[in-house]
């Protein structure tokens, strides 16, 4: 298999083919278990996803303006600020930004002036007031915890995910008390005050220990076998990339199986058991998710419709009832802002 070297997020990521896994090269150690330190990192999202990737480590984030998709393990959930993310290691994620068009952004806790001026990621949108913007960290949980902190959270859920399902984004109104976890564990690994790292410990446990409430048994099989999970992953890694880059155009059975290099058979069964789904039923509900997003601003259902790849409104309406339960008025009526 191919393997190129890239840098994403301040760290090393190892590319294989059209799926990136992620490594920190300064090798997290109990003396620094979780980067970024000292300041919070800005990272702006582009409205064309990036790659999918995963890593070995916690990612902790949280929304501060804007609006988007969170593709995770499969799964697509659209956020809107505030909001926080809890990515466990080995969790096949990426974060795409929707515009709604003329929105006011959320206005989650502001992160104090002494942390906020420092900041890496997509310099080139931070001048934008529409983007969507998120603080990240990275924490490997093996070395912030000592041995007896390991014995505490050993027998957490959290601490084996992939045998749970879980919300991996969640907002304060879900839970504000793991949204603030999130957010203080963040500004903690970003201010460095006295006992910082008991503090992280403390914080960190109380989080994995919460999220861990909202775990349940999975029933997918594929989960729980990690080994045929990244081999599905391998097969599948290009024609994912290829779907999240372009399932706003109009896209064809045959296009997915040139981009897959898979037989038609295959994809099918693959992609079933990998999103629960046949490859233009995934389509259909990438859409529709893109599609709530964009109702939630000021645009008209004929401009959403356009937008997320439908030539007929009809077409939108029919696809949007099966995938609701309700037309694209009554949800942007239920959902919407308020006049709109």
């Amino acid at each position: 298999m191919e393997k190129r070297l890239s840098t994403q997020n301040g760290g090393e990521t190892v590319q294989f083919e059209s799926l990136f896994v992620d490594f920190d090269p300064r090798k997290l150690t109990k003396e620094h278990p979780f980067i970024p330190e000292g300041y919070l990192d800005d990272y702006y999202l582009f409205e064309e996803p990036e790659a999918l990737h995963y890593h070995d480590f916690l990612e902790l984030g949280y929304c501060v303006k804007g609006s988007g998709l969170f593709y995770v393990d499969g799964d697509v959930i659209p956020f809107s600020a505030p909001c926080c993310s809890i990515i466990y290691g080995g969790q096949i994620h990426i974060a795409q930004a929707v515009h709604q068009g003329n929105t006011e952004s959320a206005q989650p806790l502001p992160p104090p002036e002494s942390i906020s001026r420092q900041s890496s990621g997509n310099y080139q949108q931070a001048d934008n007031p529409d983007h969507c913007l998120w603080h990240f960290s990275y924490i490997n949980l093996k070395q912030l915890f000592t041995d007896t902190n390991l014995m505490q959270v050993g027998t957490l859920k959290a601490m084996s995910p992939h045998l749970y399902d879980f919300p991996p984004v969640l907002r304060p109104s879900d839970d504000p008390i793991l949204y603030e976890l999130v957010v203080s564990i963040l500004h903690e690994a970003a201010e460095l005050k006295n006992d910082y790292l008991t503090v992280m410990r403390g914080l960190t446990m109380a989080l994995l220990a919460r999220h861990s409430r909202y775990m349940t048994p999975t029933e997918n099989p594929l989960k729980m076998n990690r080994e045929n999970h990244e081999r599905l992953l391998d097969r599948l890694s290009h024609v994912l990339v290829y779907i999240n880059q372009h399932y706003t155009e109009d896209i064809t059975v045959e296009q997915l199986i040139s981009a897959s290099k898979l037989s038609k058979s295959t994809l099918q069964r693959d992609l079933i058991a990998f999103t629960g789904m046949a490859p233009m039923q995934y389509i259909h509900h990438l859409r529709m998710k893109r599609a709530t997003i964009l109702l939630s601003g000021d645009s008209p259902i004929a401009d959403v419709a356009f937008a997320v790849g439908y030539n007929s409104l009809s077409s939108f309406n029919r696809h949007f009832l099966n995938e609701f339960g309700l037309s694209p008025s009554e949800w942007k009526r239920t959902h919407g802002k308020p006049g709109k």
